[in-house]
């Protein structure tokens, strides 16, 4: 296997990457062990079959975002990604349009997010105190025995 990780075969990646794994290094990566899994399930389906898990769906949405087009469809061409337009729409899919100005509904849609983010980071603390001052002056937060919660 050693001579065969020094040339870069297929095998060798496979057994690079379990070796990896084995040794704790992919511990704290549930991001790329879900991207390299979708990666792997996806080479022997037919172009219209393949299946993208959340994360790998996320993945090229940031890319798309920040990166724009030309980056996400350069890696979705080298990584054997979802086609630019399968992309936009799962993008599109997750906006959230906001009006100018301290309006209610920004302030509710703004709490929510904090919502997800912290139920999917299992944070055991509670939202900014900063955006609970604004979203309590906007009306948003309820009082619960003495503290507000979203």
């Amino acid at each position: 296997m050693k001579e065969l990780s020094r040339r870069g075969d297929v095998p060798a990646i496979g057994y690079n990457i379990s070796k990896a794994f084995k040794a704790g290094h992919l511990k704290d990566k549930a991001g790329l062990l879900g991207i390299l899994k979708t990666i792997s399930q996806n080479l022997s389906r037919k172009k219209k079959g393949k299946r993208y898990s959340a994360t790998t769906k996320d993945f090229y949405e940031v890319l798309l975002t920040i990166g724009g087009p030309r980056l996400c469809e350069f890696m979705s061409h080298n990584l054997d990604g979802p086609h630019i337009h399968s992309t936009m729409v799962w993008r599109n899919k997750n906006v959230i349009s906001y009006m100018l100005g301290g309006h209610r509904e920004n302030i509710v849609e703004i709490a929510g997010l904090y919502k997800k983010a912290k139920e999917m980071m299992s944070l055991q603390h509670d939202v900014p105190y900063i955006t609970k001052q604004i979203a309590r002056g906007m009306g948003v937060l309820r009082k619960e025995r003495g503290t507000p919660h979203l």
